[in-house]
């Protein structure tokens, strides 16, 4: 009875100090448009990308009051990150990322996505992460050129939203509906797919414009061991 009494009140007191648990929802906002598909945090505001309206929309957390909007430079928004200074989005219809201004909705810069059908992007202080649901993949991007450096196979069957934390990618799946945290940056993170084999054949051909004669040429080719 007397540890039942101290229970109660320990439950009693954490409750009244407003304290949650994991798991807890802490808060509830509707969203300004029909369709949201991407979410970003600025460090003091969310950004929301509606898919239905093609617009970005700029949300202020604790009132959920529209700060701001803008049409999107692109199709179908999907996925949306935040780099520090500049909005990063997938146009899901025309397979591209683009960078946005925050300011008024210009487009800086775009390059062809890696995947298919880009859907969710996230970015890790240095790269883009940008998820591909119809080959099941999850792409590293180097968001100053758009080059793909490499990628890895996603642990779910339809990879969707991402998310960047505690130096891993975060990755929800919308087929099994599970959230995976997965390790990169690793030893073993370059992956390798539709390996092939082949003869390569190297003719290299050297011509001699000066008055005098060529004995001997060395040439070398570096080769990667793997």
């Amino acid at each position: 009875m007397k540890k039942t009494l101290i229970l109660g009140f320990i439950c009693l007191l954490l409750s009244s100090f407003g304290w949650t648990e994991v798991g807890d929802v802490l808060k509830v906002i509707e969203t300004p448009g029909p369709c949201p598909t991407g979410l970003a945090w600025d460090g003091s505001h969310l950004w929301i990308a509606d898919s239905y309206e093609d617009k970005i929309f700029e949300i202020e957390p604790k009132t959920g009051k529209v700060i701001k909007s803008f049409d999107s430079p692109g199709y179908n928004p999907e996925g949306l990150a935040w780099d520090g200074e500049f909005l990063w989005m997938t146009d899901y219809r025309r397979d591209i990322i683009l960078k946005v201004s925050p300011v008024d909705g210009m487009m800086v810069q775009n390059f062809p996505s890696p995947a298919g059908e880009p859907a969710g992007l996230t970015f890790d202080g240095k790269y883009l992460w940008v998820t591909d649901r119809v080959d099941d993949r999850i792409y590293l991007v180097n968001p100053s050129d758009g080059l793909c450096l490499s990628s890895f196979r996603s642990h779910g069957p339809f990879p969707y939203g991402l998310a960047w934390g505690e130096n891993a990618v975060w990755n929800v799946d919308y087929e099994n509906r599970e959230i995976y945290k997965i390790k990169v940056f690793c030893q073993d993170f370059l992956s390798k797919w539709d390996e092939r084999h082949m003869n390569l054949h190297f003719i290299k051909e050297f011509r001699n414009y000066g008055p005098g004669n060529i004995k001997s040429l060395d040439i070398y080719l570096p080769i990667p061991k793997n």
